[in-house]
This record gives structure tokens, sequence and C-alpha cells, in this order.
């Protein structure tokens, strides 16, 4: 389980109804399966061993006896090392349960085992007894297979593999799926990592919520991961279809899914470092102190490695942004829109009656000259209450300045150019620096006076500065302290430089004006710069790709990922794209920067929080300013000496 990661499967055995002679040689090859895949927990469909449309079959004593006797088949012939979850009727007491048997193969010399049956508290037909809880006092219900005892648990239960991590899960039943009130959401909500759902809910036009809405949406309310075994064509269609939907979510996201495909593994794997990393700013998932355990059954599975996941899941490699196209577009839209209500709301507070802005032709101006369009719109106000300055240099490109009085002309904005060489020169002869000595304060000096030309007509026209930089920026404290660090409003607070770019590119798509559209590619198109040197300057060839670095910022801050684990899913995701050194390269610039730069965070100005990620102080990432990052460091020097030896 390094990194937490633990490898999980759901399958829909091909069946026969109501023999489960039959349907246990299913079962068995798939368990078998899994394991060579390396899973630590397969789960199966409600009643998956009889079929769980036998009707009155669940009547016949015979039946119920050839079914136990299945089910002690089952367990004998699991394979070592993984949990097997499969429904079966069990009978005890004269009662006939719908169960979920939580099994497990041979492990660290033991033989296999049931740990408990899980029984479903609302059966809804007559075939079935409610199985109640187990109150303080009461007599635990037990089941006998292969004359051991095994405990039927009618209420919460959760179990874990008892190897000191923070992984457990809980089983349910059917429509619980559907409960926010069942037993294992319960679970869940006090800290299980994983809900195992077993399912023989049939297949109709209409039905709302579906299984795989309803795994999705309840990980994502319950920070956990949800795994969904359904039956499948095997099962009778007298009055029902069964289309086999099979499910692995996690946080609100599909990590796996498939339909109508039997005998066929639905593999993933789950994090829950993560899960446990999300859970922990919130006290809704916060255990007592006190050991109680709160009428959940807690139960420990002994013998499951916690060795080494191979990953077969996917990362996006923008975690920003949804993959599918048509959802990207609306999410870009949905961006702009709150970054200019935002900045509307901004505007009508102070009263001001126009807003500055430093355009520099680069992609972050460029967003936030599009928002305060677009908040000066819903204000019903003319544009040309926007005042652009651009302020060339000794770096500035043509290309750049062009791209700047373009878009400016284009959007309807005032544009002032305020040539600062000349400014900078005069100051460098002031503080006695040597002008040929491109050091810090060469380029440092630029910045800090477009900043203090911004405030000081900002002032003088009775508006204030609207901040041009943008996430990836604040993160690796690429901005000059108390110059383009400042501003009074910054509206791209929490937009990454990759988020920008496809914002951008969204409305250069969609934009009537041709000319406006021509201009955004121009300025895609352009290499990232802060042109504060004479000659080309790419920032990318000094930091590292952006789309590294915002794939780190998310998976670091969201996700509490450390560099082993954010150098084995960078491998995983930009494979093809990117050399393991230009990973490692990155990685290290990331963390030290990162650790060192958070004075610049402490003090940034007001901004609006529109994606998940926030590195405010105020409300996102707090840190102190003189945070060691020695931790991080050693492990990226342990990964080096890693890789190198994996090199030779």
């Amino acid at each position: 389980m390094k990194h937490g990661f633990i490898k999980i499967a759901a399958a829909t055995p091909r069946i026969k109804v109501g023999d489960p002679e039959y349907n246990a040689d299913r079962i068995i090859d798939l368990s078998r399966r899994a394991q060579a895949a390396g899973v630590r927990i397969l789960a199966l469909p409600e009643l998956c061993l009889t079929g769980a449309t036998c009707g009155d079959l669940f009547r016949s004593s015979d039946f119920l006896v050839r079914t136990r006797r299945c089910v002690e088949r089952i367990v004998r012939s699991l394979p070592e090392g993984i949990v097997v979850i499969f429904g079966a009727p069990v009978r005890s007491g004269g009662s006939v349960f719908n169960a979920a048997i939580i099994s497990r193969g041979p492990a660290g010399g033991n033989g296999a085992e049931i740990a408990a049956c899980v029984v479903k508290n609302d059966p809804g037909n007559r075939w079935f007894s409610h199985a109640g809880g187990t109150m303080p006092g009461e007599r635990q219900k037990e089941a006998f297979f292969a004359e051991r005892s095994v405990p039927l648990l009618g209420g919460p239960a959760e179990f874990s593999f008892g190897f000191g991590s923070d992984f457990s899960f809980a089983v349910e039943i059917g429509d619980d799926l559907f409960s926010v009130k069942s037993g294992a959401a319960s679970c869940a909500a006090r800290g299980a990592t994983l809900v195992v759902n077993l399912s023989a809910i049939p297949a109709y036009s209409g039905m709302n919520p579906g299984i795989l809405e309803s795994a999705v949406s309840k990980s994502l309310m319950l920070k956990c991961a949800y795994l969904v075994a359904s039956a499948g064509e095997g099962e009778s269609t007298t009055d029902y279809v069964y289309t086999a939907q099979n499910v692995i979510a996690e946080n609100g996201e599909i990590l796996a899914c498939a339909n109508m495909d039997e005998d066929a593994l639905l593999v993933s794997e789950i994090d829950a470092e993560m899960i446990a990393y999300r859970r922990a700013s919130d006290p809704a998932f916060r255990r007592s102190s006190d050991g109680e355990s709160g009428g959940v059954a807690e139960i420990s599975i002994s013998g499951i490695s916690s060795g080494e996941t191979a990953l077969t899941r996917r990362f996006s490699k923008n975690p920003f942004l949804p993959e599918d196209e048509r959802r990207r577009s609306v999410e870009c839209e949905k961006i702009l829109t709150l970054q200019a209500l935002a900045l509307k709301k901004r505007i009508e507070h102070t009263g001001v009656r126009r807003v500055v802005l430093g355009l520099s032709g680069g992609l972050d101006s460029t967003l936030a000259l599009l928002v305060a369009a677009r908040a000066f719109d819903m204000l019903a106000r003319d544009r040309s209450g926007i005042l652009c300055i651009t302020m060339p240099c000794f770096g500035t490109s043509g290309t750049t300045r062009g791209n700047a009085v373009s878009l400016a002309g284009e959007l309807g904005c005032e544009l002032r150019e305020i040539n600062i060489s000349d400014s900078v020169n005069r100051h460098f002869q002031d503080i006695g620096h040597d002008e040929s000595v491109h050091n810090a304060a060469y380029e440092n000096s630029q910045a800090r006076e477009r900043t203090q030309i911004l405030m000081d007509v900002a002032n003088d026209e009775g508006g204030f500065v609207v901040g041009t930089g943008d996430l990836s920026e604040l993160a690796l404290g690429w901005a000059t302290y108390n110059g383009d660090h400042m501003s009074n409003y910054s509206v791209n607070a929490s937009v990454p430089k990759t988020v920008i770019r496809s914002v951008v590119r969204e409305y250069a798509k969609k934009t009537e004006d041709a000319a406006l559209s021509e201009t955004l590619f121009s300025i895609l198109d352009t290499p990232v710069s802060p042109e504060l040197l004479p000659g080309a300057q790419n920032t990318e060839e000094i930091l590292g790709s952006y789309e590294l670095h915002d794939f780190f910022i998310y998976h670091f801050v969201m996700n509490g990922a450390g560099p082993s684990k954010l150098y084995r899913i960078a491998r995983r995701t930009f494979s093809g794209e990117f050399s393991d050194a230009e990973i490692l390269s990155a990685l290290n610039v990331f963390f030290r920067r990162f650790i060192s730069q958070q004075f610049k965070r402490n003090c940034m100005p007001d901004g609006p929080k529109v994606t998940e990620v926030s590195l405010s102080p105020r409300g996102g990432w707090v840190m102190p300013s003189d945070a060691s990052p020695a931790l991080f460091i050693a492990e990226l020097e342990q990964l080096a000496v890693e890789a190198a030896e994996a090199g030779n």
C-alpha cells in the first residue's frame, strides 16, 4: 500500500439462476484472476452465489444447504492474500438473511476464513428476514460454516487490515446505495475509506438516480471511495433486466466503470492516503479519542499485504479542469464568470470610477483584462473605464507590446503607454547600481517601477489596481515582492497558468470578433516570459513546465502528496512527454520555491477563490514563512540517487 494506493476490483460472474455449484466455480475463478492482478479487495454482486431472482427457492432447505456448502468450498479455494466479498443467502436460527460474505484467502500461515456476514436490514420481500442491530447486552446473531461460528452483522461494521494504515472499509447491500443513512454510509462518515456495495438492482429507463450517479455523488459527499458490483445478464429476466453496472468512484471522480460486461474484472487503485488527507481538516471525519465505537462493529482482517501496488489508474494532466472537451469549455466559462462577479462586487463596494491594469501582452494580464471587461459589462458601464497601461522597458518584445495595444483597442478600453526605461536608469543612478549587471536588482527595479506607476495612476484616477498574477506564480514565488506581487484586488489569485491558458483559448474560440480572436491566439502562441532582461527570456526554461508545476500544486495542496508520490504519479501521467530527469528537476524547483516563498503569500492581496486551490493565508494554505524544506529536499535527493542507480 505504498503511497496509500490499494488495488480493488468489481466483477459480475456469468451465473446460472438456482445453480450455486456452477456459480461457485465462477466466483473462485474470478477470485484467482483478481489475486493474480494484484487485487486486495474483490466485490461480487448481491446474492451472486445463487442468483438474486431465485424467488421461493430461497425457502427450500435443500437449496440453502447446497448453498452453504458452496460458500464453504469458495472460502477453501480462495487464493492467498485477497479479501473476496460476495452475496449469498444465509440461514441462521430458522431465519434466512440476504448477506454479504466477507471472506479472506490464506494469509500469514493461517487458513482461509470468513470474517463476518453483513446482513441487508431491509430485504423488501417475503424470503428474507430483517437482521436488526446488535444492541449492548443483546445476543450476537451468528451463522455456522464448516462448524465455525461467523457473526451476522445487522448494524454498521467497519473492517480494517490491521497493519497500521488509515485504510478501512464498510459493506452495504442493494438499495443502501441510494440512502445517506445506511450503516456503511455512517461508517464512511466516521472514517471508513471505502464503501463496498453488492447490488442486484434492475435497470430500466428513467431510473433516477442511477447506480453510477449515486456512487459518484456519495463518494464526493462522504469523501471516500465507492465500489459497486452489480448483478448482470445471468439473472432471470422474467420481470426485470440486469446490466452489470460496476463502478469504482473516488471523491466524486469515476476511476472505472463498466456495463453489461460479465466475467470481466473492473480494476483500479484507490488512494487511501489522499482520502485521509482531505478528511483531516474536516471535523466531521475526526474520530473520537475516547475509544468508543459509536455502535459500529470493528473487525480486523489480518494477513493482507501492505506492499507496493502497481498502478493502472490514470491521472489527469490538468486536474484543475475536466478532461471532456464540452465540460472543460463550460468550466472555463464558469471560472471567467466567477472572477468577473468577484471584481464587480469589489468595484461596487469601493465605489471607484475606474480600474487600472498593467497590460503586458502576456497570458495573465490578458485574462485579467477579459475579467475586467466582463465585470464592466455586468455593471452596464462603458469599458473605457478600464485603464490599461503598458510599460515597455529593457526586455519588452515587439510581439507582446503589439498584442497589448491590439487587445486594449479590440475590447474598447483606454490604453496608455509609459516607457519606463529612463525612470529605471535614473533609479539605478540613485542607488548606485551598474546597469550592465543584470542581477535581481536589475530585474526587480522594473517590476517595482511598474507597480508604483499603476498605484499612483489609480490614486490619480479614483480607481484601484487589478492584479494579474496567477496561482502558479504565487506557488513558486515567481513575482517581485512589492512589485507585480502587489495590487488592490488579484482576480487570478486562484487560477493556475494552465487554466488561464484554457480560459483564454475558449474565449478566443467563441468570440465573434475575428480581430480579437486573432490577437488572443497570438498571445497564446507567445512563450511565457517576464521580459525583464534584454533578449529572449523563457520562464519555463528556468522553472520547468507549468504543466508539471500545476500538477504538483494540485496534488500537494489538495491531496497531500509528497515528493516520491508526486514523482511516481507524474512519471505515469507524463510518460513520453517529460523525462524522469525533467520531472525530478521540476520537483526540486517546486519544493524549494514553494516552501521558501511563503512570505510573499502571507501578505498577498485579496483575490477570489474560483478553483479548488487557494494559497491565501486568510482561507487557503497556511504556513509560516520560516518553514524548513529539509524533509522534502532529503526525499528528493534520495529519489535522485534511486533514479541514477536505475539508470545504471
